[in-house]
């Protein structure tokens, strides 16, 4: 069987969409498309489902409702995907979801969150631009805003992490952009010591990787929005 392209071998996006309402699933499979630049490889209506149509597509992207109540849900659906290949691309979709579990799917591997409802061409966006890099300013955004909106909406009041000046301004840089070099030069510490201070940060914010901890940075304020 011959392998299907890996992420910048073509121009097109290829997508899974996991919904348990397939109207929900065909809506957002047109609006994406639409564009001409993205493709739906397959729906998954369930999260075993959704793991299983992974391994037979390896699709660039997968658009995961976090919750439905028949089968696996999209939480564990991600972490079993994020298992089975750690360079999975994953956005949380979902229109009412409970902070925790937000916050669970976020910390199980996925890159960010987006409203079902939200205006096409910021879904649109956000798939094309997780496919530029690790760290893309609409997803970030979006899901800062989700968070807060689900957090407002349930009265959950998470305390907030306690970060040193040092970890701080490693932050502030990693949000914009440097490399730990740079942030190394600027400084004037090791390369080793940026590590550290990443370490932590990610630690503290509960993140998972760069994407997760400038959403989780901004949910908290301790960076500007992008």
């Amino acid at each position: 069987m011959t392998a299907n392209p890996r992420p910048g071998e073509k121009d097109v996006v290829r997508v899974l969409i996991v919904d348990d309402d397939t109207w929900t699933a065909r809506a957002l499979a047109q609006t994406i498309t639409a564009s001409g630049q993205i493709e739906v490889v397959a729906h998954a209506h369930e999260g075993s489902a959704a793991v299983e149509l992974f391994r037979a597509h390896r699709p660039d992207v997968v658009l995961m409702d976090v919750s439905m109540p028949r089968g696996m849900n999209g939480i564990d659906a991600t972490e079993r995907i994020m298992r089975n290949d750690a360079e999975a691309k994953i956005i949380l979709i979902t229109t009412s979801c409970p902070s925790l579990a937000l916050r669970r799917a976020l910390a199980s591997g996925a890159l960010g969150a987006v409203a079902k409802d939200a205006p096409a061409d910021v879904l649109v966006d956000v798939v094309l631009s997780v496919m530029a890099g690790p760290s893309s300013a609409t997803l970030r955004e979006q899901t800062a805003e989700l968070l807060h909106a689900v957090d407002a909406s349930t009265g959950t009041d998470h305390p907030v992490p306690r970060l040193t000046a040092a970890e701080l301004q490693t932050l502030q840089l990693l949000a914009r952009g440097w490399n730990y070099e740079e942030i190394a030069a600027h400084l004037v510490i090791s390369v080793n010591t940026v590590k550290t201070h990443t370490s932590h940060l990610r630690q503290k914010l509960d993140a998972r990787n760069l994407q997760q901890l400038l959403v989780t940075a901004r949910a908290y304020r301790f960076i500007d929005p992008p």
